[in-house]
């Protein structure tokens, strides 16, 4: 018998919870149930730290019970201690901000392989140019939006869809989401991925995009006026001459 893929699980679940609760209409309480009784069982160990700790100094000598790795030779940490808000490494490696931060989120390799299969609606209208599997590194260790906007190099409109994709997932608007393109039988898999990635704070800092914006429109408008300005002299010079002054009547 061949093996149903964990993705498989994960969205017939999705699908068999909201189907036995549409009357409440408790999409909130489906992703609860899928965290608590699916991804948060390897959200210990992602793949970013399982990275990390192989890359540590020592590899991965360390017993099974203990099998992260810091930095100072001898010291040997449980995954549960990895992220835990309190330092454990005398260099505070089991703090590290990117490691953290992709601990809240999606496995890389699921959203990486929902980004292939949605691509053409994906890249580069929202989540900006790039290979898949760039685009999920980014997305999974960029702590906010301002970060991805600046890893990816997303433009103001690219930005504005990929804040409207999270704010269509977060109140579950699949409708909205259609109107932007989403194809049928995405919406399972979307929900479920980004979902988690806007409870991890991603949009925490999402006003200070329109603040940069507004930052960088009044720069704009500042150096057009002193182009002009000095075009206006430059035209002034030309028609009465560097020591003429203009006659007025």
């Amino acid at each position: 018998m061949h093996s149903i893929p964990y993705g498989a699980y994960l969205t017939l679940f999705a699908l068999l919870f909201v189907h036995l609760n549409s009357n409440q209409i408790a999409h909130v309480n489906a992703v609860e149930v899928i965290n608590n009784n699916f991804i948060s069982r390897t959200s210990n160990s992602s793949p970013l730290i399982r990275r990390k700790a192989v890359n540590g100094h020592r590899g991965n000598d360390c017993p099974e019970s203990k099998p992260w790795p810091c930095r100072t030779p001898n010291i040997c940490l449980s995954f549960a201690l990895i992220c835990d808000g309190e330092p454990d490494c005398p260099d505070e490696y089991d703090e590290d901000q990117e490691m953290c931060t992709a601990k809240l989120r999606p496995a890389e390799e699921h959203l990486q392989g929902f980004i292939n299969k949605y691509r053409k609606w994906l890249i580069p209208d929202i989540l900006g140019e790039g290979k898949p599997e760039e685009l999920a590194t980014k997305l999974v260790e960029s702590k906010t939006i301002v970060d991805y906007a600046k890893a990816a190099h997303l433009s103001k409109e690219q930005i504005r869809r990929l804040v409207d994709l999270l704010m269509g997932v977060k109140s579950g608007k699949q409708i909205m989401l259609h109107m932007m393109g989403m194809p049928l039988g995405a919406w399972s898999e979307l929900y479920v991925l980004f979902y988690r990635i806007y409870l991890s704070g991603f949009l925490n800092n999402v006003e200070q995009l329109q603040t940069d914006s507004d930052e960088q429109e009044a720069q704009h408008q500042n150096n057009y006026w002193t182009k002009r300005n000095f075009n206006v002299y430059r035209d002034f010079r030309h028609m009465y001459g560097p020591y003429q002054r203009p006659m007025y009547y």
